[in-house]
């Protein structure tokens, strides 16, 4: 039983950063077929910098559509990008995500991302899908702004 828990504990750490690697021949047409469905890689692609430089590189790089904050529009957008052999974002496509204009803005930051380090099987860099998380938050003082703003008009 408490081995059951250690387990159930490992594959939930797993999936707690949100950021997914695995194969889907659909999407990234770089990996070889002799890699399995779910291929525990080596070495996962990482930014320069590891996820805190991702995140900060993302709240950087965003320029939040004036509409969007005109009509108060904030969701978090799922990217999928191809983290090719030489470490190069390449394919991105949106997962997940609510409102157009968001998703073009994830879209332009993330294929613009500097080069990552590949993710490494058998002892050789290989293309690895990945999804990334973008999120468009409003900060609270700027939605209170608006709220004034429209009820005055």
């Amino acid at each position: 039983m408490n081995l059951f828990k250690i387990c159930i504990l490992i594959i939930a750490l797993g999936y707690s950063e949100g950021i997914y690697c695995q194969k889907d021949s659909t999407y990234c047409d770089c990996l070889p077929d002799s890699i399995n469905a779910f291929t525990w890689y080596e070495e996962l692609p990482t930014f320069p910098g590891g996820s805190e430089a991702v995140s900060e590189y993302i709240k950087e790089s965003i320029k939040y559509p004036e509409e969007a904050i005109g009509n108060l529009l904030e969701d978090r957008v799922y990217v999928r990008i191809c983290i090719s052999e030489t470490g190069k974002v390449e394919n991105a496509a949106i997962s997940k995500g609510k409102y157009e204009m968001l998703n073009k803005e994830a879209l332009r930051v993330v294929s613009q991302m500097p080069d990552w380090k590949p993710a490494f099987l058998r002892g050789r860099s290989v293309c690895c899908p990945y999804t990334l998380p973008v999120n468009f938050k409003i900060d609270r003082i700027t939605k209170r702004k608006i709220r004034q703003e429209r009820r005055t008009k």
